[in-house]
């Protein structure tokens, strides 16, 4: 007995004061609610150590049978947000629901030990595969694969307790010879280790994801989501050669005057949706300029993707725009070789797109060094 209630101490101690850190954490980074369901999981826990550590009845069998997949599912929930990835899906949510409640109508019943805790502890391992899929699919960074390692762990663990709960909580197992005392003192070890390493990881990742989150906002225009122009403009240029697009919309203050500024964000979307999905880094430069920086292109490789592009948005139609307002964009381009700065190709680039506008708008002009070495002539369309 006196075994029993240290080890209950301990883990209590130890979740609590995770719950705690935890806590912590959200306060002081408001909004994260990864670290709210993350906070919910342990203070779950905490509560399950305290409710065992009284001792075998029917009450702590139907508690424990409910707050360990809790647990687990609220730890779910935290990985998922943490992957923007939304709650878990309903199935899985009516599954382990279904499970819990399975354990609940066999404990009413009289159900051996065994029998009864196997079905809430296969909704606490489902919701922890949950957790573990999402990591999968998601892992990119070195933090993802540790994460993703120590829940392959904590599922293990749980395999390995399924046997051993019902002697855990003072009942009886015909799988298992093992004494509780010795049960406990694994466990203790194991989670002792385990448990810490997945919830400071987890809170790593939390801290991650919104580091990530500000240099996102730092480096990216708010309307279009691409890079703004001052990440753009700080871009390495590591190929050996590379071209500079740049577009503007025709018009463009015709149709802000027109139709109206909401109209007028919702063509820039337009083109900058179509920027994005080009190959290269695209950027919005300024009101409804735009730029694009192929590496490693050709000429004849970059005046494809920017007539690509200019023939689309030609093509675009967006609500409230009349056929009268058909959309257009002109493209200047300009060669950027390793190891310039940036800004002489936009200097050239903009030449090259002034001459598209001067001389009708709406297609591709290359800028040509043979013609004007000293930058000021104008160029050849495309």
């Amino acid at each position: 007995m006196t075994l029993t209630v240290s080890f209950y101490d301990v883990m209590f101690g130890l979740i609590a004061g995770l719950a705690v850190l935890s806590f912590v954490c959200l306060a002081t980074m408001r909004g994260q609610r990864a670290l709210a369901w993350l906070t919910m999981a342990l203070f779950i826990g905490a509560i399950e150590m305290q409710i065992v550590k009284l001792g075998p009845s029917f009450w702590m069998a139907a508690s424990v049978s409910m707050l360990i997949p809790a647990a687990h599912w609220c730890f779910t929930q935290s990985v998922r947000t943490t992957l923007l990835l939304g709650p878990s899906p309903a199935w899985l949510n009516r599954t382990v629901v279904l499970l819990t409640a399975c354990s609940l109508v066999l404990l009413a019943v009289g159900a051996n030990d065994l029998a009864q805790t196997i079905p809430f502890q296969i909704a606490a391992l489902m919701a922890l595969g949950d957790s573990i899929g999402s990591l999968y699919r998601a892992r990119r960074h070195a933090l993802d694969h540790a994460l993703l390692g120590v829940q392959c762990l904590m599922a293990v663990m749980i395999v390995l307790r399924m046997p051993l709960l019902p002697v855990i909580l003072g009942g009886q197992s015909p799988l298992t010879n093992f004494t509780q005392s010795e049960i406990l003192g694994h466990i203790l070890t194991l989670w002792a280790v385990i448990g810490p390493a997945a919830v400071a990881l987890l809170i790593a990742k939390v801290i991650m994801a919104m580091v990530e989150s500000y240099r996102n906002r730092a480096e990216r225009d708010d309307l279009t989501g691409l890079l703004n122009r001052r990440a753009f403009e700080q871009m390495r240029i590591d190929s050996e050669s590379a071209l500079l697009v740049l577009c503007d919309i025709d018009h463009f203050k015709r149709i802000n005057d027109r139709y109206g500024h909401p109209v007028g964000d919702r063509v820039i979307q337009k083109l900058a949706y179509m920027l994005h999905d080009a190959p290269g880094y695209a950027a919005r430069v300024g009101g409804e300029e735009f730029a694009l920086l192929l590496p490693n292109a050709s000429i004849q490789e970059a005046r494809e993707v920017a007539d690509d592009i200019r023939r689309r948005f030609s093509e675009t139609r967006v609500d409230d725009v009349q056929e009268d307002g058909m959309l257009s964009a002109s493209f200047g381009i300009a060669p950027s070789p390793m190891g310039s700065a940036l800004h002489l190709a936009f200097s050239q680039a903009d030449i090259a797109l002034y001459q598209a506008k001067r001389t009708g708008r709406n297609r591709v002009v290359l800028f040509s060094a043979a013609e004007h070495p000293d930058g000021s002539d104008m160029l050849v369309a495309a």
